[in-house]
């Protein structure tokens, strides 16, 4: 049995052809709170969150809504796709949802100001083979953002002049096609750093309805300064809220998301493009609110070269409870790092768990001795499935899946890991996480942070995720970061014609020696790195920017990350 065409049995191997049986148990739903109608903060039930964690705002309203006091929001629109109309469905629905869900209104006397422009040429990257068309196709978007800038300009002046109000927020339609991707990252190239906006496809939003309209308002919300929703900080359901929420209550804790993604042949890379890292850090006790950094390495480098310089900017960005600069950095850190190997994970996390250590040893022995450090690593590209055993109904894992007693004997030693399925998978696609474990003092019984309140942690914050209404596939830090460092990356879009240019120069030619041409191609490789760091001081800034305040202390003026991974 196990087929192999009998190759297996002469080397003494056997396959069972029975799937593998572990023992499970179902982790209890996380306790979300909105607010009603009426405008009382209140927690979901189990219901859906049990059975396909998931919820809606039907009903009800956003924990902290953006729009609730507030004047109504002035907007402008900027249609890429000006031939078709986006209808007054699109805005009826859209302004139902903005009022009911956020209390946010649009102003009735329609937007400041509208710029139309075209979007008649297709998506880039590699499949433009052709040198000339590449290079056609690169000076057209040019051209196009240029445009967009000049029109912006011109209608900021005109408002200056005339004393009106200028737009708050930018509602973009551009036209569906077969590279979405590409108008989206020139288009929020410009508009990212000038005014929190949506970028929308015109055929969707004229067939989404309100439940389009709803999923975009849960965007304007966060972007406007509210939270969509938060963990009940007093649920008795989960053990694990009370130990993290009196870590909060000291300003003791702080989240770290982190990820690097790498140069691919479908978004143009080539062999001197550079990875980017995305580093997100929680500002708040209700894990709504995050600063970022964002950077560049040399490409195809999975540990993070700068992980203690991105996490002291992250860290010291984190406004406190009275919107001030902290004082002094956290004594508790959970890092949810993403993407990492099994063959890297040692190497990886003993390099960046160093480079904490020494941040930490330069903030003073204090804290240097102080610091609690827990570290799990979130692995996603395995082929691992789970079902549910005999009657199990249709056999998908239900949320919230722990697998207890199944060991993963490929870790290195001294990490151990388990399985989680947060999610609601398709039929036949349950498709848990592996999480794993490395820094174990963090796990001492002794008050601190225990291992079983860390497991029910993690669960919950695969729910926290502020633009979808149901719970992800894993932890929220780690998606924040990963959508960080994929932004990142396609906001160099000017810079990938001169290195795929570079590494067509490159090539190593015939008789050259090989190590001439490896170090050609990495002394390449740092200067685009550099390239890449250069234009994202502009392209994605500082999520702590801070000017000084009357009676002392310093408040954030420039928050914002949220724009960059939401």
């Amino acid at each position: 049995g196990g087929g192999g065409g009998g190759v297996f049995e002469r080397f003494g191997v056997t396959i069972n052809t029975q799937m593998q049986q572990v023992t499970a148990r179902v982790l209890p739903a996380a306790p979300l709170q909105l607010q009603s109608r009426e405008g009382h903060l209140k927690t979901l039930g189990e219901g859906n969150m049990r059975e396909r964690a998931s919820w809606n705002m039907q009903g009800n309203m956003s924990a902290d809504p953006a729009g609730r006091g507030k004047p109504p929001l002035p907007y402008c629109v900027i249609d890429f796709d000006p031939q078709m109309q986006e209808g007054e469905r699109v805005w009826m629905d859209l302004k139902r949802a903005l009022k009911d869900e956020h209390a946010i209104l649009l102003d009735d006397r329609g937007p400041v100001f509208v710029i139309r422009n075209r979007w008649d040429f297709g998506g880039g990257g590699s499949s433009l083979q052709d040198e000339r068309q590449e290079a056609e196709f690169y000076r057209r978007c040019q051209e196009t953002m240029n445009s967009l800038r000049g029109q912006l300009t011109t209608e900021y002046q005109r408002l200056e002049e005339s004393k009106h109000p200028k737009p708050a927020y930018a509602f973009v339609f551009v036209p569906g096609s077969g590279n979405d991707e590409q108008p989206r990252a020139l288009i929020k190239t410009v508009l990212d750093r000038r005014l929190p906006n949506n970028v929308m496809i015109k055929k969707k939003a004229q067939k989404g309805g309100i439940q389009y309209a709803s999923n975009i308002g849960l965007k304007v919300n966060i972007k406007m300064g509210g939270r969509n929703w938060w963990l009940d900080p007093n649920s008795e359901k989960s053990p694990a809220m009370k130990v993290i929420q009196e870590l909060f209550r000291k300003e003791d804790l702080a989240v770290i998301g982190a990820d690097v993604t790498h140069p691919t042949g479908a978004r143009g890379g080539s062999n001197v493009h550079p990875s980017f890292v995305g580093m997100v850090a929680s500002s708040d006790e209700q894990l709504a609110t995050w600063t970022h950094s964002a950077r560049a390495q040399t490409g195809k480098t999975e540990v993070i070269v700068d992980f203690g310089q991105q996490l002291n900017e992250c860290l010291w960005a984190r406004p406190g409870p009275d919107g001030r600069r902290r004082t002094r950095p956290p004594r508790h850190l959970i890092v949810v790092r993403d993407g990492v190997s099994d063959a890297q994970i040692q190497h990886v996390i003993d390099d960046e768990v160093r480079q904490i250590k020494e941040l930490y040893r330069s903030y003073g022995a204090e804290y240097e001795k102080g610091l609690r450090l827990t570290v799990v690593c979130i692995q996603k590209r395995h082929n691992m499935r789970g079902t549910v055993a005999e009657g199990g109904g249709d056999g998908q894992l239900p949320p919230g899946t722990f697998l207890e007693s199944f060991e993963n004997i490929m870790l290195p030693q001294g990490c151990r890991g388990f399985w989680l399925c947060p999610h609601k998978g398709l039929i036949g696609t349950s498709h848990p996480s592996l999480c794993v474990l490395t820094e174990k003092r963090a796990f001492q019984e002794d008050g601190h942070l225990s291992e079983e309140a860390l497991l029910h942690f993690l669960y919950h914050l695969c729910s926290l995720c502020q633009r979808a209404t149901k719970t992800v596939s894993y932890a929220v830090p780690a998606l924040y970061a990963d959508h960080l460092a994929e932004r990142a990356e396609i906001l160099c879009w000017p810079l990938r014609p001169q290195w795929r240019q570079r590494s067509k120069e490159l090539v190593r030619k015939k008789g050259q020696p090989r190590a001439e041409a490896e170090t050609a191609i990495n002394m390449a490789c740092v200067q685009a790195a550099r390239e890449a760091n250069d234009h994202l001081k502009t392209a994605i800034p500082s999520a702590g920017v801070w000017t000084a305040q009357q009676g002392g202390g310093e408040a954030r003026t420039s928050p914002w990350g949220l724009n960059f991974f939401l």
